[in-house]
């Protein structure tokens, strides 16, 4: 690459950054060229890099539009049902129980999903609460789903998945139970057998229009793809929005929370678990 298309590089690169708070290194450039070349080739442009220097130079109707569209390419959006298993395990196996006898009294349970991508996380975890604690269904369940990306937002919305999507991570009871087949091949997802999910589109680095006093925040594989400062700055954010009395974060398996005075770690099999009480789980 020529030193035009460099400076090109670091300047999508910052503007990515600010705008997102993801931060990618010239290293990923080859990341950039996979997810930008199909892009680049729908709107007319000769290859990615033409693409990437129109994007950081032109100022013309539509231009923040097309912006927008190469951040969402560049974003990952990897997900599946019941994706790391562990995870799922740690919510049946101690997190729900323990919220069921320490929320007993007000009959609630309040959850969020962050960097939800197109909601197979959040419906994993409706089909576990229907599947494992049926007593939970005279209870008021929310479950808050968000991502940046307006367009997975509104796929997860949908809640309708092809067959590759349903055979990673379900099993053929479940998809019996939960979803219903379409004309198309495709499968939707059977709402009113779920907990009520609520979707919203808004960036981490914003304002965030969720309501305080969260049972569980889930917020896997997102803080990865932040600075140190930017990853601080957000768990100070999330710890007064989760209960304090018996409140749950969970990070992706290779995440940790440095310098932290906030959340107490609980030990799992496999990753860690971070509580606002001290808790351990049963041998």
């Amino acid at each position: 690459m020529t030193d035009a298309d460099n400076t090109a590089l670091r300047l999508f690169f910052a503007q990515l950054e600010a705008n997102t708070g993801i931060r990618l290194d010239m290293e990923k450039s080859y990341l950039l060229r996979s997810r930008l070349t199909p892009l680049a080739r729908e709107l007319g442009y000769a290859d990615w890099l033409a693409f990437l220097h129109g994007l950081v130079t032109e100022q013309t109707e539509g231009s923040e539009e097309r912006l927008w569209h190469a951040f969402e390419a560049v974003m990952t959006h990897e997900t599946s049902f019941f994706r790391d298993s562990f995870h799922f395990d740690a919510l049946r196996e101690l997190v729900l129980p323990h919220l069921i006898e320490s929320n007993a009294q007000k009959k609630s349970l309040r959850i969020w999903c962050a960097g939800v991508s197109t909601g197979q996380e959040a419906y994993s975890i409706g089909i576990l609460i229907r599947e494992h604690f049926p007593q939970l269904a005279t209870w008021q369940v929310e479950i808050i789903a968000s991502d940046i990306s307006k367009s997975v937002i509104e796929r997860a919305q949908n809640g309708i998945f092809d067959e590759q999507e349903i055979q990673r991570g379900l099993s053929p009871d479940q998809v019996q139970l939960f979803f219903d087949r379409q004309l198309d091949g495709r499968y939707a997802v059977r709402k009113s057998s779920l907990p009520t999910v609520v979707f919203k589109a808004f960036n981490l680095t914003d304002e965030w229009p969720v309501a305080p006093n969260f049972d569980i925040v889930l917020m896997r594989n997102v803080l990865i793809y932040f600075s140190a400062e930017l990853r601080q700055q957000i768990i100070d954010r999330l710890h007064p929005l989760i209960n304090p009395q018996a409140g749950y974060l969970m990070l992706g398996a290779t995440e940790s929370i440095l310098n932290n005075t906030l959340f107490k770690p609980v030990k799992l099999p496999r990753g860690v678990l971070f509580s606002t009480h001290l808790v351990q789980p049963d041998k």
